[in-house]
Parts: structure tokens; C-alpha cells; sequence
């Protein structure tokens, strides 16, 4: 069978860092590592906060002053995004052999490539949407589409966050086979949600078997970021069954928490991971949510597992479970050094899986002048398991994929040492998303920077 291929990206910019020509090559790749990171993390939390940062001045100000407020507001934006950053893959079955990318331009944005068989992979389908590309501003100021999911009849769930004067909120959008955008979702095709006081950010999306919408990520509680997760139903309306109105905000910790990856269990129950503060460095935290929205108190302590790696700051990046049930998540821990790609596995009640290496959790070194960091993940057919990364190749980041024996050992049939690098451009390259195929290829979504964009 053919298959489609789809991506869902956002925007914002290259953070270009000078390195210091007196630190060893080992420093240099530490200190970009770690800049690298940095730079990720802040522009989360700065998009996260933003409205909420100018909200009052923006209240106080004038007409006059406000217009100028907005136009500086959009160019900061602007200035501070890249463009197009792949941020999630799925492949769905289809009459013929096409693929699809959806990447947001300063709005949501659906481009549908064609893949046939003996001929060049990657052409515009100039069928789909307008002359290959679907574009949908969802709001007043710039919308980052962050992930997709497919239903059963090829419509494509995009959800991502929508920037206003207010705050910003939960999109969702969802278009046709053809790209056009299909009006009987939610208002002509659109759905926005505040689920937090004012700023409320999505990170992943999952469709249900009965065809109703989960996103999760996280929102403002007034005082710091938790999970957050919102459910709809199928044409789009708020599911008054879940949560409170559709909508459930919940804290991991004491701290910030931020939710990343979604997972849906074949009873119907969702698990959310992410990172957790905890008051020096963030940790991975899962929790698991019963089909009502409530807190699932059987698994981990009180419905939430929370574990710190490493010494330093960990972050999950990915997260998938095996046809036994079994939990995999994936990211990355800093050390003093550099960064290494982590990976964990919980049993299904959500205890460690010491099968995996002993303790349920391993990371491995590539080297002093290596960092690697782990993105989202697939588990393949035969326990294997594979995950999208970042590397530093001893001069510049580049698309990297790692792959896992199912005891969490690194596959040494895969490229020597279980780590693929390619190089896509003369510069920085990164991926963060994997999708893999019956047949065990795959495709790694990710963002290619140049020097006038990404």
C-alpha cells in the first residue's frame, strides 16, 4: 500500500552563539549544547508568557498607542521565530503514494508532497490545497501549528497555540483530504480554547477511536505552567464529559510543568509527559489520565510518575507504547560535560521496567565532543525501538536518528554504533520527529537552517 506522510511544524529563528577560540573543541560543544537548549527552552516559556507580560500596558494604553503596541508586538515576534520547524510525523495509508507536510508560515499551513515510485520523491502536488500548500491564519498575531494527528478518513487534526492581545489559547483546526479546509469542525473550520487563566499552549494532539480530539501541552494556573489537556468531540464542540467543561489543568510539581507528548492506551486512558521543575532542574514526569479527565491514581504515586536521570536537567522529548502495554519515553539529560540521549521504559502500572538495563532507564555517550539530543520516538515491530535526535558532529548540529535493542542497548547494526548522522546543509540541521514504516524506513521531520533562514 501507498502511504501519506505527514509534518507539522512552527516558526521561529536560528539563535547564532560565538564560540570561544581558546576552549577545547570539548568545551565549545558543551557550552553550544547547552546555549542550544537554552535558547529552546526560553522561547517556550517566552511565548507562553508574553501577553500575559504585556496585557496590562496594552489595557492602559490608548487606541493610538495600542495600534503601535500590536505592530511592535508583531514584529518582536517575528524577529524572535524561525521558519518552519517540523514538529510531528504521522504516515496513514492512502489510494496512492503521496506525502504531506504541514508547516506554518505565520500561519497553519498544510503542503502535500508527492512520493511515487520511480520518480522524484518530495515534488508538489499542485492538486492539493492552493498549488500545494494550504495556509489558515488562526488569530490576530502569528500561529504555530506544533503537531498533527490523522483520523480514520484522512482528515488531518492540526493544533497549535493562537497569539492574541489577550493571551494565548489552544487552535485546533481540521482539513479535507484535499487540503480545503473542512468547515463542519468547530467555527468554519476553526476551534480556539483558553483552558489556563490567559496563556495556554498545545504540544500534541490524539484521535480517538471514536473519533474524539485530545490535546494536551500546558497552560497558566496564575502562578506557574501545568498540564493541561482539552477534548472534543468530533465536529469540534468542547466534550462537557472530560474534566471541567471539556478541559482538565493539572500541576505535576511545585514548580513549572510542561507537558510535550500525548499517548493513547487501547482502554482509552491518556498519558501525558513532559518536564517537571523541582526546583533545581526539570525531571521527566508521565501522568496518566482515566477517559474522564480525572487522574488515574493506580499508576505511578497518585497517577503521576516523576524520576530525575541525571544529575543535572533532563527533558522527555518523546513518547510511545509497545503492543504489551509498556511506557517508552525519550529526551536527554545534561551532565558537566555534554548532552547525552536518555531513554526510559515504565511497566503499565507505572513502575520503572528494569528489563531495560537493569533500573528501567539508560543514556549513552558518544563521545566528549558529542552531545545528542533525543527527540520523539517509534517502537518498531520487533521490540526495537527508535528515536529522532539532534547531534553535534564535531562541527555543527545535523539530523541524527538513534535505535535501541529492546533492553535499551544501542543497536550496533544501525550505521556501527546504533547512531545515524546526515547532514542535510552546509549548516546546523535538527530533528526532533521520527515516523517509521511497516517495512522500517522512516522519515525524520526536523527544521535546516541557512543563513537567511531555517
Amino acid at each position: 500500500m501507498s502511504r501519506r506522510f505527514f509534518s507539522a511544524g512552527l516558526n521561529g529563528t536560528q539563535n547564532n552563539a560565538r564560540s570561544a577560540s581558546s576552549l577545547s573543541q570539548a568545551e565549545r560543544s558543551q557550552q553550544k549544547s547547552k546555549r542550544f537548549e537554552q535558547h529552546r527552552l526560553a522561547i517556550r516559556q517566552r511565548r507562553a508568557v508574553q501577553h500575559e507580560r504585556y496585557l496590562n500596558a496594552f489595557k492602559r494604553a490608548g487606541s493610538a498607542f495600542r495600534l503601535w503596541w500590536l505592530m511592535l508586538l508583531g514584529v518582536m515576534q517575528n524577529v524572535v521565530r524561525p521558519i518552519t520547524k517540523i514538529q510531528a510525523l504521522a504516515i496513514q495509508r492512502a489510494p496512492e503514494s503521496r506525502r504531506r507536510s504541514v508547516a506554518p508560515h505565520a500561519a497553519y499551513a498544510v503542503e502535500h508532497l508527492e512520493s511515487r515510485q520511480l520518480l522524484t520523491a518530495g515534488t508538489v502536488d499542485l492538486s492539493y490545497g492552493n498549488n500545494g500548500v494550504m495556509q489558515l491564519p488562526m488569530g490576530a498575531f502569528d500561529d504555530d501549528a506544533f503537531a498533527v494527528a490523522l483520523q480514520a478518513d484522512g482528515k488531518a487534526v492540526v493544533a497549535g497555540p493562537i497569539y492574541s492581545a489577550g493571551g494565548v489559547e489552544f487552535g485546533v483546526t481540521r482539513f479535507n483530504v484535499d487540503g480545503t479546509l473542512d468547515v463542519s469542525f468547530g467555527d468554519e473550520g476553526k476551534v480556539k480554547t483558553q483552558v489556563g487563566t490567559s496563556s495556554s499552549t498545545p504540544s500534541s494532539v490524539i484521535v480517538q477511536a471514536d473519533g474524539r480530539i485530545v490535546v494536551g501541552g500546558f497552560a497558566f494556573n496564575g502562578s506557574n505552567f501545568d498540564y493541561a489537556l482539552a477534548r472534543y468531540m468530533p465536529n469540534g464542540d468542547l466534550d462537557l464529559s472530560f474534566g471541567a467543561f471539556g478541559r482538565t489543568v493539572r500541576p505535576i510539581g511545585s514548580g513549572n510543568d510542561f507537558g510535550q507528548r500525548l499517548a493513547l492506551q487501547a482502554d482509552g486512558k491518556i498519558l501525558l509527559g513532559g518536564d517537571s521543575f523541582t526546583g533545581n532542574y526539570e525531571d521527566f514526569a508521565i501522568a496518566r489520565f482515566e477517559t474522564d479527565g480525572t487522574l488515574d491514581t493506580s499508576f505511578g504515586t497518585n497517577g503521576i510518575f516523576k524520576r530525575g536521570l541525571g544529575s543535572q536537567r533532563d527533558s522527555l522529548r518523546g513518547l510511545a507504547l509497545q503492543p504489551d502495554g509498556k511506557i517508552v519515553a525519550t529526551g536527554f539529560v545534561f551532565t558537566t560535560t555534554n548532552v547525552l540521549p536518555a531513554l526510559l521504559r515504565l511497566n503499565p502500572n507505572g513502575t520503572l521496567d528494569t528489563s531495560l538495563n537493569g533500573d528501567g532507564f539508560t543514556f549513552h555517550s558518544f563521545g566528549a565532543s558529542t552531545s545528542v539530543y533525543s527527540g520523539n520516538v517509534s517502537v518498531l515491530p520487533d521490540g526495537r525501538i527508535m528515536a529522532a535526535a539532534v547531534a553535534f558532529n564535531g562541527s555543527r548540529n545535523v539530523f541524527s536518528a538513534i535505535r535501541y535493542n529492546d533492553n535499551g542497548s544501542l543497536d550496533s547494526s544501525f550505521d556501527g554504533d546504533g547512531l545515524l548522522l546526515s547532514a542535510i546543509r552546509p549548516n546546523s540541521d535538527s530533528a526532533s520527529q521520527i515516523a517509521v514504516r511497516p517495512d522500517g524506513k522512516f522519515y525524520l521531520g526536523g527544521n535546516i537552517y541557512s543563513s537567511i533562514d531555517q
